[in-house]
Protein backbone atom coordinates (compact mmCIF):
# COMPACT_ATOMS: atom_id res chain seq x y z
CA UNK A 1 0.00 0.00 0.00
CA UNK A 2 3.05 2.29 0.56
CA UNK A 3 3.94 1.61 -3.01
CA UNK A 4 0.91 2.22 -4.86
CA UNK A 5 2.35 5.11 -6.52
CA UNK A 6 6.26 5.38 -6.51
CA UNK A 7 8.41 8.01 -7.61
CA UNK A 8 11.38 8.06 -9.23
CA UNK A 9 10.19 5.75 -11.82
CA UNK A 10 10.03 2.89 -10.09
CA UNK A 11 7.64 0.11 -10.45
CA UNK A 12 5.21 -0.47 -7.72
CA UNK A 13 7.22 -3.97 -6.80
CA UNK A 14 10.33 -2.18 -7.00
CA UNK A 15 9.93 0.26 -4.57
CA UNK A 16 7.60 -2.35 -2.30
CA UNK A 17 10.96 -4.52 -2.29
CA UNK A 18 13.36 -0.94 -0.75
CA UNK A 19 10.28 -0.45 1.25
CA UNK A 20 10.50 -3.77 2.95
CA UNK A 21 14.09 -4.50 3.07
CA UNK A 22 13.69 -1.01 4.93
CA UNK A 23 11.21 -1.65 7.45
CA UNK A 24 11.87 -2.51 11.51
CA UNK A 25 9.45 -4.96 12.21
CA UNK A 26 8.25 -5.18 16.01
CA UNK A 27 10.59 -8.65 16.46
CA UNK A 28 13.65 -7.85 15.25
CA UNK A 29 14.75 -11.39 13.84
CA UNK A 30 11.49 -11.27 11.73
CA UNK A 31 12.74 -8.19 9.79
CA UNK A 32 13.52 -8.92 6.05
CA UNK A 33 16.47 -7.34 6.34
CA UNK A 34 17.77 -9.13 9.29
CA UNK A 35 16.42 -12.25 7.53
CA UNK A 36 18.22 -11.95 4.39
CA UNK A 37 21.46 -10.87 6.60
CA UNK A 38 21.65 -14.37 8.21
CA UNK A 39 21.18 -15.80 5.42
CA UNK A 40 23.84 -13.75 3.74
CA UNK A 41 26.32 -14.91 6.77
CA UNK A 42 25.68 -19.04 6.03
CA UNK A 43 28.75 -21.01 4.81
CA UNK A 44 26.08 -23.03 2.65
CA UNK A 45 25.18 -20.76 -0.37
CA UNK A 46 22.55 -22.98 -1.55
CA UNK A 47 20.35 -21.16 1.20
CA UNK A 48 20.59 -17.80 -0.53
CA UNK A 49 18.30 -19.66 -3.79
CA UNK A 50 15.09 -18.81 -2.07
CA UNK A 51 16.35 -15.23 -2.16
CA UNK A 52 17.45 -14.81 -5.70
CA UNK A 53 14.31 -13.09 -6.83
CA UNK A 54 13.95 -10.81 -4.51
CA UNK A 55 17.55 -10.07 -4.55
CA UNK A 56 17.28 -9.44 -8.44
CA UNK A 57 13.83 -6.87 -7.70
CA UNK A 58 15.67 -4.98 -4.74
CA UNK A 59 18.98 -4.73 -7.04
CA UNK A 60 17.07 -3.54 -10.06
CA UNK A 61 15.34 -1.12 -7.89
CA UNK A 62 18.13 -0.38 -5.68
CA UNK A 63 20.12 0.68 -8.40
CA UNK A 64 17.35 2.64 -10.81
CA UNK A 65 17.29 5.77 -7.64
CA UNK A 66 18.78 8.46 -8.53
CA UNK A 67 21.57 9.36 -6.30
CA UNK A 68 20.96 11.36 -2.91
CA UNK A 69 21.04 15.01 -3.14
CA UNK A 70 22.83 14.70 0.26
CA UNK A 71 25.66 12.44 -0.67
CA UNK A 72 26.02 9.08 0.50
CA UNK A 73 23.20 7.65 2.41
CA UNK A 74 24.21 5.19 5.65
CA UNK A 75 21.62 2.08 7.32
CA UNK A 76 23.76 2.28 10.59
CA UNK A 77 23.14 0.18 13.96
CA UNK A 78 25.55 0.53 17.11
CA UNK A 79 27.53 -2.42 16.98
CA UNK A 80 30.43 -3.75 15.54
CA UNK A 81 29.48 -6.59 13.27
CA UNK A 82 32.98 -7.09 11.61
CA UNK A 83 33.00 -10.96 13.27
CA UNK A 84 29.88 -11.90 11.89
CA UNK A 85 31.65 -11.29 8.06
CA UNK A 86 34.62 -13.49 7.89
Amino acid sequence: MNSTEPEDELSQDESASIHLYTMEWKVHDNSLYAMLNRTLRLADRRKLQPWFRYLKLFLTAFFRLPPSKYGTVWRGIPEDLSSLYP
